[in-house]
C-alpha cells in the first residue's frame, strides 16, 4: 500500500512538472495575452530576467481596455527586447493609464538636485548651443524586469544605462 502512495506522489509530481513546462512553453509562444501572463507570474519553471528595449511607437500597441476606475486606458505592447548579455526575447508590456511615450518622463538630473534649469538657449552665456536635457526629449530605451515572455515592472532609461551588448542588438 505505501508502495502505490509513493508512486502515485511521483506520478502525480511529474505530470504537475510536465504542465508547468508546457505552459512555459505555451507563454512564451503566444506572449501578450492575458492567459500567457497569469501563467508566467503563477510558474516557478518561468526564467526572471532583465531586459532591455527600445520605448516602441506609441499607437504601436496590440490591445487596450478601460482601467477598473473607467477614468483611464490601458495599453498592451508586444516589444522586441534583449538581455544583458545580448538574447533576444520578445515580451508583452502593460502601460497603464498613457501610452508608452506619452508617460510623464523623470526630471534632468540638474533639476532633480535642486538646480534650475535654463528656461532658454540665451541664458546659457556662452556661444555653444546646450544641449537638450532629458525632459525636453523622451527616453528613447527600457528597462524590463520580465517572468518569461512578460513583463513584472519596467521604466525608462537613458541609452547610456543600457548594457552595450544589448544596445548594440537593438
Amino acid at each position: 500500500m505505501g508502495r502505490k502512495i509513493a508512486f502515485s506522489g511521483v506520478a502525480l509530481a511529474a505530470v504537475c512538472i510536465v504542465a508547468l513546462a508546457a505552459a512555459a512553453l505555451a507563454a512564451n509562444l503566444f506572449p501578450g495575452n492575458i492567459v500567457s501572463q497569469l501563467i508566467d507570474r503563477a510558474n516557478p519553471l518561468a526564467p526572471s530576467a532583465t531586459a532591455y528595449a527600445r520605448v516602441p511607437p506609441a499607437d504601436s500597441y496590440v490591445d487596450s481596455w478601460r482601467d477598473a476606475s473607467g477614468a483611464y486606458d490601458d495599453y498592451r505592447y508586444l516589444v522586441d527586447a534583449v538581455d544583458a548579455q545580448g538574447a533576444p526575447l520578445r515580451v508583452s508590456v502593460n502601460a497603464f493609464g498613457s501610452k508608452l511615450g506619452e508617460a510623464e518622463q523623470p526630471a534632468a538630473t540638474a533639476e532633480a538636485d535642486g538646480a534650475e534649469a535654463p528656461a532658454s538657449s540665451t541664458e546659457v552665456g556662452s556661444a555653444e548651443e546646450p544641449a537638450p536635457s532629458a525632459s525636453d526629449e523622451p527616453f528613447a530605451w527600457m528597462r524590463l524586469q520580465v517572468k518569461g515572455a512578460t513583463t513584472v515592472t519596467w521604466e525608462y532609461v537613458a541609452e547610456e544605462d543600457v548594457p552595450r551588448a544589448a544596445a548594440d542588438m537593438l
